[in-house]
């Protein structure tokens, strides 16, 4: 299925193979991310929350234009945020809503080829944060033991694209004990 050659809503297109098709860009060129940011209260308390991105690279920006509307969510931006040239223009194509997210997991649950033992670990984290949102709310926080084990998965998620910035279940331990 191409995607951009018709102008269909999500509602109208065939999400079967919108499925299939966004499995193959997952597998492909896409990668599922899992976030630690540091917040603050405005009481002034610092916490931790848990952000889900699912990131689709591409040098041509107007197709993941289409691929945005298409699926009706996300965004395209470039990965230079500074403005600055590289070898190649690169396009990232993010969706970062919980809620979009996890239309994103159902319409590829079970289509990936690659990475659906990676997409396991991911809609574990997912039913770690919906539980959450439905016990306690959107806004509640997240509790040690549910920041732990989020960090654990991912952990073992991203062992190898671990970049110098990133969280650690160590660090989020060391996080969670200071104060």
């Amino acid at each position: 299925m191409e995607v951009g050659r018709e102008e269909l809503s999500p509602a109208g297109a065939d999400l079967e193979k919108l499925g299939y098709y966004l499995a193959g860009l997952i597998d492909g060129d896409g990668s599922f991310l899992v976030y630690f940011n540091r917040n603050k209260t405005k009481e002034g308390e610092e916490r931790l929350s848990c952000v889900l991105r699912l990131k689709i690279s591409s040098t041509n920006r107007e197709f993941l234009e289409k691929l945005r509307k298409k699926l009706g969510m996300g965004g395209a931006y470039p990965y230079n945020s500074k403005g600055e040239r590289t070898h190649s223009e690169a396009y990232g194509f993010y969706v970062s809503t919980f809620n979009d997210f996890q239309r994103i997991i159902k319409m590829v649950d079970g289509k990936l080829l690659l990475k659906q033992e990676e997409l396991e670990k991911i809609k574990e984290i997912v039913s770690i944060i919906q539980k959450k949102r439905e016990e306690r709310g959107v806004k509640a926080p997240f509790t040690k033991e549910e920041l732990l084990r989020i960090a654990e998965i991912r952990d073992t998620l991203q062992r190898k694209k671990r970049k110098s910035n990133y969280r650690t279940k160590e660090w989020v331990e060391k996080f969670l004990t200071k104060g």
